[in-house]
């Protein structure tokens, strides 16, 4: 049986919008210029074998450690509900056994803004 460690995950965001310098109205383009850092420290994996914890060597994916991932990117959004970017990865620290650098990403999010019914007592 493999136990896996536990494990942290981070990230933090931080972003610019570059255009529009003024919003006119939700129907504006705005194009933003972001970064995310994506982190993870993890213990290491066990493996037992009736009980007994066997010892591994030479498989890194089951070693402890962290790493931390730097994603440069560019957004836009239409109309405040429709999202394209498009992102480059690079490791900063650590190495992630799960990606592989360069990263390169694609996004596209739709956001569906139901309509609300007014109803006599909002209106006052």
């Amino acid at each position: 049986t493999i136990h896996y460690g536990n494990a942290f995950n981070y990230c933090l965001s931080i972003g610019f919008l570059a255009y529009p310098y003024r919003y006119k109205s939700y129907k504006d383009v705005n194009i933003n210029l972001y970064a995310e850092f994506y982190g993870k420290d993890y213990q290491a994996a066990k493996i037992y074998s009736d009980g007994q914890v066997i010892p591994v060597s030479g498989a890194p994916t089951l070693d402890g450690g962290n790493y931390v991932e730097a994603r440069p990117a560019i957004q836009f959004i239409f109309k405040s509900n429709f999202r394209v970017d498009l992102c480059y990865g690079m490791k900063m620290i650590g190495r992630s056994y799960v990606n592989t650098y360069p990263l390169y990403m694609f996004n596209i999010q739709y956001y569906f803004f139901p309509k609300i019914k007014k109803y006599a007592y909002d209106q006052a």
